[in-house]
């Protein structure tokens, strides 16, 4: 009777919201501060995730949660409590379950895993979206990757893989064994794909030809109407390679406006007018930046969470979330 009473009432998450502004949503590492922990001030986003799931999130002005399975097998007793307290929720089955420094499943394991979270979820509540784990970047391995992924579900369940919603994430980064960057993904035979450099980074129109690319893959394989969330992409190399706040910022404001405006009739999602992308949340919140001496930190914070103000980038993001709410 107490579970029964404290069944939440909220809104459920809709992949496709109904105000331009609250398509945008960040990123927020738990270690370093939960959102009631952290002084937002102005900042405004629609959603946000924080790479676990949790039975009773914040919502704060009524922000919308995602709720990430990151780890197999989870705590069921746990992910049961969290389905039912908060029916209509997105699930995210992993994170970046193609990149050996993630979840490093091969696409036999991330199929399994996909099939009894989902399964698991659903029964618990019908209403629940459920999203694949974002690939680190829709590169040609990572695809394969994913294809594979499909193919192994297709053998061992008998039908195509059930996919809510869609899910990547936008990072631009080296894909060679033993060199920075994403690495191969694993369960793929190969030694390299793509090698960026760090200076593309920073580059808008790889960033566009991603989610171009992804939509194309999405429409080849019968899934055109599903809606496509980018649940990470930034800057992720520090100010110290070349990368200063105005940089990051340029970066930010084209990819967003890019995903605020791109539509296509051949490619985008019919019940959202045909846009490419239906949401986004930016890495990160609160990560610090890079600290030589931890080794360990990255680029992009949107809040000095020792000062607690918005840092230039937090400062761009609440213009980019004002003007498209106009």
């Amino acid at each position: 009777m107490c579970l029964l009473g404290a069944l939440a009432t909220w809104t459920p998450f809709d992949p496709i919201p109904q105000r331009e502004q609250d398509r945008f949503g960040v990123c927020v590492s738990p270690r370093y501060g939960t959102l009631e922990d952290l002084t937002i001030g102005d900042l405004r986003f629609g959603w946000y995730y924080d790479y676990q799931f949790q039975v009773s999130p914040a919502r704060p002005a009524g922000v919308e949660y995602a709720q990430l399975v990151w780890g197999y097998p989870p705590d069921w007793a746990k992910l049961a409590l969290a389905v039912l307290l908060n029916r209509g929720s997105l699930w995210i089955v992993g994170n970046e379950p193609d990149n050996q420094h993630q979840d490093g499943r091969t696409p036999q394991e991330y199929a399994r895993v996909y099939h009894n979270v989902y399964q698991f979820v659903k029964r618990l509540d019908s209403a629940a979206l459920v999203a694949v784990g974002g690939i680190s970047q829709p590169t040609p391995l990572r695809l394969q990757w994913l294809d594979m992924v499909l193919s192994a579900y297709q053998e061992r369940y008998g039908r195509a893989m059930p996919v809510d919603v869609w899910n990547i994430h936008a990072s631009i980064t080296r894909e060679q064994q033993g060199s920075w960057g994403s690495g191969v993904p694993v369960g793929v035979a190969a030694t390299e794909g793509q090698l960026y450099a760090i200076e593309d980074s920073v580059n808008a129109d790889i960033f566009a030809e991603y989610i171009l690319t992804f939509r194309r893959w999405m429409r080849e394989r019968g899934y055109q109407d599903r809606p496509l969330i980018v649940s990470e992409f930034g800057v992720l190399q520090p100010a110290e390679y070349g990368f200063p706040p105005e940089r990051v910022v340029e970066f930010m404001e084209k990819t967003c406006r890019f995903m605020l405006e791109a539509r296509d009739p051949e490619l985008g999602c019919p019940s959202d007018g045909y846009r490419l992308v239906q949401r986004w949340a930016w890495f990160s919140l609160n990560e610090p930046p890079w600290d030589e001496a931890l080794g360990e930190g990255f680029n992009g914070e949107l809040l000095d969470r020792e000062a607690g103000v918005l840092t230039p980038m937090g400062q761009a993001y609440v213009q980019l979330v004002l003007s498209a709410a106009r």
